[in-house]
């Protein structure tokens, strides 16, 4: 077993042979260090420009590279120092510790803590130099070819879809890795910028020397993908002085714009491939250090949050300070919602140098719903990259640059939601019922949803109705359906003469459901048939939902004949049909290779509300949970139990579970207030789809 000096002894080894590699490194301009991904941390220090530094730098003439990979191995690199037994990190953190003897057992992905804590009562997340936290266990994902000799360290950047970005300053390209470990084309670079970030659509931002009349520095926007890939789309001058010595991810993701993150003033709006203005799709979430924070007592804020981060360190008396770092790495974005902040707690590495630097690095790995956990920077790790797109580690072992993930866990909060079994189109079917007759359903019976697909440049589209009522209806013949634009003008309606061609009669006992085919509903090529809304129409009663179809007429994509026209009429409904399973029938398995654990208290008295975790980590091929198909569990303790949806929607976009990596779904169930005392069983049981189900010994005391 690693002992906490043996921790320590490695770190501190580490640490110095990030030294001794960087000193390797130095340039001309006579340097003793570059920028360091791993740099301490000071929240709200104004920078203190080295102009010794920038007057090197221009009489070298030298382009810094930015965010440099560090040279740093240990010893023994195939040794790592995993989580402990319980699966808990053994951590200084305050965290609510799993009480359960369900425990999840260790993996590769950070080990989660338990359920959720009300905002005011959340703990100093804290880390102690005599005290260490284990080592992030980090696995590569991909492994580069990169001579140790080479005079040219490259730039790593985090990309969509849990991939790296990797920018050769030397050859002036970018090559992208994906998450399987796997190298795109290597995409060749106007310019190689340094502090760079990967944007909204694939588009690198950096700084580089020149640009603009009269700039020394500029922020640069240079797309990946696209006809102008590599190309400098657009331009912004910016400070050499600002710029020169910043750390490693001074570059973030705003709302609008690549921001500064130490000041969190937008430097570059975002631009698309082409350079024109455009808004991200993916969520950004600039967390920064709130006014008053110190070094060592620090308190982040995320904006699109209800929570801070309360950070506490406690440093080696012998830490020499922030002085040999240049500026501070300000806290960064991650993927999931959460944040990383990268520190150092050990004495200096080096005494005796002029310019000192603080060993043993640590890491806070922050989670969405204000938790967090703090590991060490073990076996030559360091931070490369870290936005909303996720934080990358990186490595040199013998001539190979190693990559891995580093990505707070998901964690997801109880959805006060009561579901019904097969409620939702994703595990749709007609059940199977005795009635062969009912009253004919009435509008406020039924829920509806609609759905489109193309083929061929044509548009269909499919109507399911289901009964959300406590008594059984029928349906029967061809709905009458018709689509309406945003002013509420007719643009598409049944054709009259299938509408009285007729068809069986539908009995829809409660939550069952039917369907309709709504025939050929617009054209992909030529667009026309601009619809909004879809309204159905039972016994006279109408009902609408939201239903976008069509775009804007184009008559040069036409060939003669293609055009359908905007007219009342012209929909070849189908009659109402059942809808029988299929491949996404109620037995398909959405959590398919799966592992599902709980992690819950021991004792609960009647009428508490008992909360607990729910794990799930993803199987070989991992998983994609949308609102459209996330489970509705069962849970029960003794004799009551009660129905809910599980909470995969909660930031929008569903929830995605790489293959090892484990999610934890916040929960909790109210207890009767005359449940009887005595050993029981909490059960979670997921009821669509059916088939998972876990447990977890619980004594209702008196």
């Amino acid at each position: 077993m690693t002992t906490i000096d043996e921790l320590g002894r490695r770190a501190a080894a580490a640490a110095n042979a990030v030294a001794a590699d960087d000193a390797a490194i130095v340039t001309d301009a006579g340097l003793e260090r570059l920028q360091h991904p791993v740099v301490p941390l000071r929240a709200g220090a104004q920078r203190r420009p080295r102009r010794w530094v920038v007057a090197g730098l221009v009489a070298a003439g030298l382009i810094v590279t930015g965010a440099i990979v560090r040279v740093a191995t240990s010893d023994d690199e195939t040794r790592r120092i995993q989580p402990s037994d319980t699966g808990v990190p053994a951590t200084a953190t305050s965290s609510v510790a799993p009480s359960a003897s369900t425990a999840p057992a260790p993996s590769t992905a950070p080990a989660p803590s338990t359920t959720a804590v009300p905002v005011a009562e959340l703990p100093a997340i804290g880390v102690r130099y005599d005290a260490l936290p284990p080592a992030y266990p980090a696995v590569a994902f991909a492994s580069i070819p990169w001579p140790r000799t080479s005079n040219s360290l490259p730039s790593i950047l985090s990309d969509s879809g849990g991939g790296a970005v990797v920018v050769d300053h030397s050859a002036a390209t970018a090559t992208p890795w994906s998450a399987q470990g796997t190298a795109g084309p290597a995409v060749l670079l106007a310019v190689t910028p340094f502090g760079s970030i990967i944007g909204p659509q694939r588009v690198l931002y950096g700084i580089t020397q020149g640009g603009p009349v009269g700039a020394d520095f500029s922020l640069v926007a240079i797309p990946l993908d696209g006809e102008r890939a590599g190309a400098v789309v657009a331009s912004v001058p910016v400070s050499m002085g600002d710029y020169v010595e910043a750390p490693f991810n001074v570059l973030g993701r705003g709302a609008t714009g690549i921001i500064d993150r130490r000041t969190g003033v937008t430097l570059l709006a975002y631009v698309d491939a082409d350079g024109a203005p455009t808004m991200p799709i993916a969520p950004s979430h600039p967390v920064a250090a709130t006014p008053g924070s110190t070094t060592d007592d620090m308190t982040l804020h995320d904006p699109d949050g209800n929570h801070d981060w309360h950070l506490t360190v406690a440093r080696d008396p012998a830490w020499p300070g922030s002085g040999g770092a240049g500026e501070d790495s300000p806290p960064a974005a991650s993927s999931h919602g959460g944040a990383i902040v990268v520190t150092a707690v050990g004495a200096a590495v080096d005494p005796a140098a002029d310019i000192q630097e603080p060993s043993v690095p640590v890491i806070a790995v922050l989670a969405a719903d204000g938790t967090g956990t703090w590991y060490s920077l073990a076996d030559g790790w360091t931070v490369a990259a870290s936005d909303v797109t996720g934080t990358i580690l990186s490595r040199y072992v013998d001539d190979r640059l190693e990559l891995a993930h580093l990505d707070p866990p998901q964690r997801l909060d109880f959805l006060d939601q009561p579901a019904q079994l097969n409620q939702r189109p994703q595990f749709a079917v007609t059940l199977p019922t005795s009635l062969t007759t009912a009253p004919l359903c009435t509008i406020d019976q039924l829920t509806m949803n609609v759905t489109s697909d193309g083929a061929m440049g044509t548009v269909y589209g499919t109507l399911m109705v289901h009964n959300a009522s406590g008594t059984a209806c029928a349906v029967s013949g061809v709905p009458d359906v018709a689509l309406l634009d945003a002013a509420g003008e007719l643009v598409q309606s049944t054709d009259p003469s299938v509408a009285a061609t007729g068809g069986p009669t539908i009995v829809l006992v409660p939550n069952s459901w039917a369907t309709a085919a709504l025939g050929r509903i617009g054209n992909n090529v030529c667009g026309g048939q601009q619809s909004s809304t879809l309204r159905l129409t039972l016994d006279g009663v109408p009902a609408t939902i939201d239903f976008a179809n069509g775009r804007p007429f184009d008559a040069t994509s036409c060939e003669g004949g293609t055009d359908v026209p905007n007219h009342e009429g012209g929909m070849l409904v189908e009659p109402f049909a059942p809808l029988t399973p299929g491949p996404l029938a109620p037995y398909d398995a959405a959590l398919a290779g799966a592992r599902v654990q709980l992690s819950a208290p021991t004792t609960a008295a009647p009428g508490s509300v008992v909360r607990f975790d729910l794990l799930v980590t993803g199987g070989e091929n991992g998983a994609v949970l949308t609102a459209d198909d996330c489970p509705i569990y069962q849970v029960s303790v003794g004799s009551m139990s009660a129905l809910y949806l599980l909470n995969c929607d909660e930031r929008g976009g569903g929830v995605v579970i790489d293959a090892g990596e484990t999610v934890v779904f916040h929960l909790q169930l109210t207890l009767p207030a005359d449940l009887p005392p005595g050993a029981a069983r909490l059960m979670w049981t997921a009821a669509e789809p059916a088939g998972v189900s876990v447990t977890a010994p619980i004594t209702i005391t008196a």
